[in-house]
């Protein structure tokens, strides 16, 4: 591992100890409405090195935060559009989608909070030091079309990552977005292809070990535990050598990693 931080890389060192982050899971998403602004900005506010979210393309050709691929669980499109409720979030165009509230069903605290378009993230840590994961969803929505519209909105803004369980998405934004930072999401351990052609991997924290971590980290990758919650388990996993930490809890997290540098 190198032990200068590169530009939008997850692995850092602090005062020649290094240091995991620790990313925000859908943002803070065990105490707020998850891929809400209010979930990434706790998450910010409560220690997060970076915010993961999830997202989708509108019928029109606009990215939502949304992880499902339909608005059932999350918002009020049952109340809004009754006759709609399974249908695909790519079957609402953008205005539709802010129609609905995002927040009430995690409770009246959150009531009224709306679905974030992907401008909206990007405003709100503009000037945040907070690094960005867009994770893409499966979705019909060609591939080449849905880089397109990223490499216009998004684009090469520092410290972002683009991160899918989808590699034709992956792959679509390496060309779009040249020197796009791009991130394998797997439930298996990563290919030799797959390790030369990813500059991150975030894995299911259950199949990580110290041999994959070293493969990894021998090309020069980054590796990422997701989706931790346990105090215990982060610890060891950041002992094993992991760069970064996803997490629901950000605060205990956080918490359970600064006391154990």
């Amino acid at each position: 591992m190198t032990t200068e931080p590169t530009e939008g890389t997850i692995t850092g060192i602090v005062d020649g100890t290094r240091r995991v982050r620790v990313n925000g899971h859908r943002g803070q998403s065990f105490t707020a409405p998850e891929n809400t602004l209010p979930a990434m900005l706790d998450a910010a506010t409560l220690g997060a090195d970076g915010i993961e979210f999830d997202v989708h393309m509108t019928a029109d050709g606009h990215v939502v935060g949304l992880h499902d691929q339909t608005l059932r669980r999350t918002t009020d499109v049952e109340r809004v559009f009754p006759h709609r409720v399974e249908d695909p979030v790519w079957s609402f165009t953008a205005s539709e989608i802010a129609r609905l509230d995002a927040g009430a069903w995690k409770g009246p605290l959150w009531a009224g909070t709306p679905l974030p378009f992907i401008a909206d993230i990007l405003k709100a840590f503009r000037d945040r030091p907070q690094a960005l994961c867009i994770e893409l969803k499966a979705t019909p929505v060609d591939p080449v079309h849905l880089a397109g519209v990223l490499a216009a909105t998004v684009g090469r803004r520092p410290k972002v990552t683009f991160l899918s369980f989808q590699r034709p998405l992956i792959d679509a934004v390496r060309r779009a977005i040249p020197g796009a930072r791009t991130a394998l999401a797997a439930v298996r351990r990563p290919s030799t292809a797959d390790l030369e052609s990813y500059d991150e991997f975030h894995l299911d924290a259950t199949l990580l070990t110290s041999r994959v971590i070293d493969r990894i980290h021998d090309r020069g990758k980054t590796v990422t535990a997701w989706t931790v919650d346990s105090p215990h388990i982060a610890r060891r996993l950041a002992g094993m050598g992991v760069d970064a930490i996803t997490t629901n809890r950000v605060d205990i997290i956080r918490r359970e990693l600064d006391a154990t540098k």
